[in-house]
């Protein structure tokens, strides 16, 4: 399974649906509206039927609960384009403690579909690569031989992974402005840290917490430093 994967482009098989508009995490906007199509007809009801991405597919869709819409990206291609602006976006200042504390949460550990992101994820591919799990590559980055067999202990067979999907993708992070890893693995990897209760779901959307377990095995495994949502060094 060695071999180049990772270049940045749209993670096709992603969990799109778990993934609102935004977050109101300092650089994204939120987009889940109950009343959007009453207050604003020509706003998210009006994306959802009449936005395109390039290949002709709405940018939004929608799901219908009861008297509620609540409108989700359409496509991992929109996100990527939503999270380029959110790079380059000026900050929205928290306009209350409970916001502020959420925002924090979201930036220091979060997914992003159905991979992690924030600083988690931002040194947990900076582990991988600096263990020689992962080696960078022309395109982004490749799992090595020696990856292969730590990530096999880790109870993740890279043979598995779906063909329709690439084994290694990264994204930008909007809070970090580093690479966090996508694709298969990055999946793979989460669904690992899920099954082994060493990651939790928070109380806000999105927001996921590394328990004690979590971060004593991520540094034994992998090496991430035990310090790793400390004060940036």
């Amino acid at each position: 399974m060695e071999g180049e994967y990772g270049q940045r482009g749209g993670d096709q098989e992603a969990e799109a649906a778990d993934h609102d508009v935004g977050v109101q995490a300092g650089h994204e906007t939120a987009a889940r509206d109950q009343r959007a199509d009453q207050r604003h007809p020509d706003g998210a009801a009006g994306l959802a039927g009449g936005v395109e991405d390039r290949g002709g597919r709405p940018a939004l869709t929608v799901e219908h609960d009861g008297r509620h819409r609540y409108y989700r990206l359409a496509s991992t291609d929109v996100a990527r384009a939503l999270e380029e602006l959110a790079r380059i976006a000026r900050p929205l200042p928290a306009t209350s403690l409970r916001e502020d504390v959420r925002n924090q949460a979201l930036l220091r550990a979060r997914l992003c579909y159905d991979h992690l992101a924030g600083r988690l994820g931002v040194v947990l591919l900076a582990a991988l690569v600096d263990g020689g799990v992962l080696a960078t590559a022309a395109n982004g980055y490749r799992i090595t031989p020696a990856g292969l067999g730590k990530l096999g202990e880790f109870g993740i067979d890279v043979e598995e992974f779906s063909r329709r999907r690439p084994a290694i993708r990264y994204c930008v992070d909007w809070g970090e402005r580093r690479h966090h890893l996508a694709g298969a693995l990055g999946a793979a990897i989460a669904t690992r840290l899920f099954a082994l209760d060493w990651l939790r779901r928070g109380r806000a959307r999105r927001v996921v917490q590394l328990t004690d377990a979590g971060r004593t095995g991520l540094h034994e495994t992998f090496g991430v430093p035990l310090d790793w949502d400390g004060p940036a060094r």
